[in-house]
């Protein structure tokens, strides 16, 4: 109440952390994960147990990990600011050590303090917990190490090797030093997934909070039904609703669009789009126009080869005159940064309007999270020239488990879906 000037509202989600981290102080939980969605106040119990923790011993050493910077050294600072409190040193007693001057790192006059550090960032030279000490001299806090656009490629793992190779190994306390998990899910294979499997060889507890359970928020006063049903249609939530806000990751395993929908009649355009993914060099100039008709998207035609960019844009010139669209959108990648000139101009000339994207998501992520709008809505064309049927097998075959390999038809799709399900969300919001 002091640092923001309001009190902390207090759920009975609150209450069971609270216990399970006075066991974690006291001894009785060797280890802990928490689970719960974004805004529910994890990181912040956490910032309280620590500072809860240096006021009853002050020796105490804390590492903080997370995925960025930015939540590491906030973290660091919000302890920081409970602590230096006036009200904080009167209540305890508690002083930080007037040589600290380390964003990252500081220190109490006990020597206890806080180092804070990204999930793959250097904590070499400081261990948390005490060498010799029968009761809580500190832990290893791991806050939401995973990012959900790792998900799927090569950087999938790396919180689960650094904890592996490095951080395990920072505990001066060995198994007596505890180490605690606090992370929404993003996906099977993230660090809380790699706890529960059991590969580590730690005793755990767990604690897990999906955002909504039969029908009941998980805390009301911070997000009721109507936002938790918001949420989930949300356009950027709709693959991670389950992860992030359900605790419960799904995997997406296989082709998943091996049962799709196909047409063979004549459509009347209410609004037709082309979206364009240019060749970087190693990977395919992919197009495709898709043209919504009463509530439906149809997949009329589309461009799918190893073109350079020079003959990739007489291409598609050629492809937009010959089906006129109201919108070409163009992926602005390395390629699409260079095209954008000459298809400014050329709108004006053919009149449809030009939009540049850039795409800073997973590509996995992009394609799985419109997986059940283009089962339900999309349409596809039985009769197709050698290109496009090249770019359907490159759709259809797409599987998630080929680590973003042969996915440019499945993102053109995926940036189509996009651009029509935002649509009908707008139009039924007006309605």
């Amino acid at each position: 109440k002091e640092i923001y000037g309001e009190k902390f509202i207090i759920n009975w989600h609150h209450i069971e952390i609270s216990k399970k981290l006075t066991d974690v102080y006291n001894g009785i939980v060797q280890n802990l994960v928490i689970n719960m969605p974004p805004r529910h106040g994890k990181t912040t119990m956490l910032i309280f147990f620590t500072a809860w923790a240096i006021a009853k011993n002050p020796k105490s050493k804390f590492i903080y990990i997370s995925s960025s910077d930015k939540l590491t050294n906030e973290n660091s600072r919000f302890v920081r600011s409970i602590i230096t409190h006036p009200i904080f040193e009167t209540l305890f007693g508690v002083k930080i050590s007037k040589d600290t001057k380390a964003k990252g790192l500081w220190h109490t006059d006990s020597l206890g303090g806080i180092m804070s550090s990204t999930i793959s960032g250097q904590i070499t030279g400081f261990g948390a917990g005490a060498i010799h000490s029968d009761t809580f001299a500190g832990a290893i806090v791991i806050d939401d190490p995973n990012k959900i656009r790792d998900y799927m490629t090569e950087l999938e793992r790396v919180p689960i090797d650094r904890f592996e190779d490095t951080i395990r190994n920072r505990r001066n306390g060995g198994n007596r030093t505890p180490i605690i998990i606090n992370q929404q899910r993003t996906y099977l294979n993230d660090l809380s997934g790699y706890f529960y499997s059991d590969k580590t060889g730690l005793n755990y507890d767990k604690l897990i909070f999906p955002v909504i359970d039969n029908g009941v928020p998980l805390w009301a006063e911070k997000m009721g039904i109507d936002e938790i049903e918001q949420e989930r249609t949300n356009s950027d939530y709709s693959f991670v609703f389950e992860a992030q806000y359900m605790q419960n990751p799904i995997p997406k395993l296989g082709t998943i669009f091996s049962d799709i929908k196909f047409y063979d009649h004549e459509i009347i355009p209410e609004q037709k789009i082309i979206m364009c993914d240019p060749s970087d060099g190693s990977d395919y100039f992919a197009a495709a126009v898709g043209t919504l008709c009463e509530g439906k998207i149809y997949i009329e035609d589309a461009i799918f080869n190893k073109y350079n960019l020079s003959t990739g844009v007489v291409i598609l010139k050629d492809f937009i005159e010959k089906n006129k669209p109201d919108i070409l959108y163009i992926e602005t990648n390395i390629g699409g940064m260079a095209l954008s000139e000459q298809f400014i101009s050329h709108s004006k000339t053919f009149n449809y309007k030009y939009i540049p994207i850039k795409s800073t998501t997973n590509k996995l992520i992009r394609i799985v999270n419109e997986e059940i709008f283009i089962k339900e809505n999309f349409y596809f064309k039985k009769t197709r020239s050698n290109e496009f049927n090249l770019f359907m097998n490159n759709f259809i075959f797409f599987n998630t488990n080929m680590k973003n390999k042969h996915d440019d038809a499945p993102d053109v799709i995926a940036s189509i879906s996009k651009h029509y399900r935002m649509l009908f969300q707008k139009l039924k919001k007006h309605a």
